[in-house]
């Protein structure tokens, strides 16, 4: 008896419980299984419970002889990643002993994750998820809304409308005339790590005026102290 689970997202917790029932005195090989995988089917992790003589669980029935007794095989296992779970049971007496397993449940505690997307510079996206039944989210890569009509994917900038399939904008810069040795359907200046273009207008980089700030402090300073260099060296005898 076996089961398998895909996940697309991680940090789900899975829990199996079953009980067992056999004859106590018949050896303690029954097992529970749990066996992860990653999306590429390679082996992650491994988890199993076995039920012994002390996982019997007795009661006045049993005792009396009414009926064999049973036990309870419960296991939970963490999932780190996305991909495949595979729970199933086995019985693995050295000798043939029925075995019946009863009451199989499967639980799944899900992430507090509902959305998660990984992007490249440009803002293409690879490895996205969306929880199942959750409702959707289009304020997407660097906040902006992401029009699917006709499968475009195109986000929503204002002035214009931005392709991160390709990294370009869908019309002419209109501050084209600024960049002229750009091509005016270029995005932030084909360095999105370094500059953004918030509105679709122009690309500035995103520490604004206080990079400018700090750059010409640097400047100044170097020049005070070679100034300061000089006129010492002038002055000594």
């Amino acid at each position: 008896m076996g089961f398998t689970f895909a996940f697309q997202e991680e940090s789900k917790i899975i829990v199996f419980h079953v009980k067992a029932q056999t004859n106590p005195s018949a050896g303690s090989g029954r097992f529970g299984h749990c066996l992860l995988f990653d999306k590429k089917y390679n082996f992650v992790d491994a988890a199993y419970r076995q039920i012994g003589i002390d996982d019997i669980q007795t009661d006045a029935s049993t005792q009396a002889g009414i009926k064999d007794p049973h036990g309870y095989l419960n296991r939970e296992i963490i999932v780190t990643e996305p991909g495949y779970a595979f729970i199933f049971l086995s019985n693995e007496n050295p000798t043939q002993v029925d075995v019946y397993f009863d009451d199989l449940k499967i639980t799944h505690a899900k992430s507090p994750v509902v959305q998660m997307h990984d992007y490249y510079p440009f803002g293409f996206t690879f490895n996205s998820y969306s929880r199942e039944n959750s409702v959707d989210q289009k304020y997407l890569y660097n906040g902006k809304e992401v029009q699917k009509e006709l499968g475009l994917g195109w986000y929503d900038y204002g002035k214009r409308m931005y392709m991160a399939d390709i990294g370009r904008w869908g019309v002419v810069d209109p501050m084209g005339e600024k960049g002229r040795r750009w091509s005016p359907y270029n995005y932030a200046f084909d360095n999105p790590v370094r500059f953004i273009d918030p509105d679709g207008m122009w690309p500035d980089s995103p520490f604004g005026g206080s990079l400018r700030e700090l750059v010409n402090a640097a400047r100044n300073y170097a020049a005070n102290k070679v100034k300061q260099v000089i006129g010492n060296t002038e002055k000594a005898p």
